[in-house]
């Protein structure tokens, strides 16, 4: 017959179990999630808009990921893939910039991925046209292009021979329509009788746009145009 104090070490370790083993058992996730920006990659040179990637693993779960710029958070993504827009339209062009990403689990460890380095060359400009262009008679010549917000259209337009063109403006996808079905419209920018304007506008809405340049006269008009699109 076995004693009770030879048994005493295995009621012991029962004992422990059940009051510990549980709690142990149950002992909050540490681990925190992998992440790594995948895009772009580190001393990557860019105009315009910045396309950021990030991947990010844990082993119960991602709940979400955010992107810092220059040590600025740019913005939190709870799906995959986790992408990413940062514009820089307001920083000087041929500028060094940092950037890194964090990614929280379930338990709310954090994990921090690599600082990359991204070298911005400046806005990104589009050519809307460039070159010359001949409005008959009671006629327009039009130029269709598709902006963002943030971005900006500048160019400028000069009437050959000293001559003077009745119209330009700058319409919206809607009052557009309206001018071409001679109903009533309101344009965003507008010069009357010119021989020659710059201009710039910056956009504040996502849409289709319309540079019009409309020649009411009985003869026909030549004019120069150079116009750009420029984005962040």
């Amino acid at each position: 017959m076995v004693s009770f104090t030879k048994r005493l070490p295995k009621f012991f370790a029962i004992f422990l179990f059940a009051f510990f083993g549980c709690s142990l058992l149950k002992k909050r996730d540490q681990i925190p999630p992998t992440v790594a920006i995948i895009a772009p990659n580190d001393s990557f040179w860019f105009s315009g808009q910045l396309n950021i990637t990030v991947s990010a693993y844990d082993s119960v779960g991602v709940c979400s990921v955010l992107v810092y710029g220059d040590n600025n958070w740019l913005g939190t993504d709870t799906t995959e893939p986790y992408t990413f827009i940062w514009r820089l339209y307001d920083q000087a062009p041929f500028s060094w910039h940092s950037i890194y990403a964090k990614a929280y689990d379930k338990a709310q460890n954090e994990g921090i991925s690599q600082t990359l380095a991204v070298f911005y060359i400046g806005r990104q400009e589009v050519s809307l046209y460039h070159g010359i262009t001949t409005i008959n008679p009671n006629n327009y010549f039009d130029i269709k292009f598709s902006a963002m917000v943030d971005d900006s259209v500048y160019g400028s337009a000069l009437v050959q021979n000293q001559d003077s063109l009745a119209h330009f403006f700058l319409l919206d996808n809607n009052n557009f329509k309206r001018f071409k079905n001679r109903e009533t419209f309101t344009p965003i920018l507008q010069f009357n009788n010119f021989n020659q304007f710059e201009t710039r506008y910056h956009f504040a809405d996502t849409g289709d746009f319309y540079l019009i340049f409309q020649n009411i006269g009985s003869v026909a008009k030549t004019v120069w145009l150079r116009f750009y699109l420029t984005r962040p």
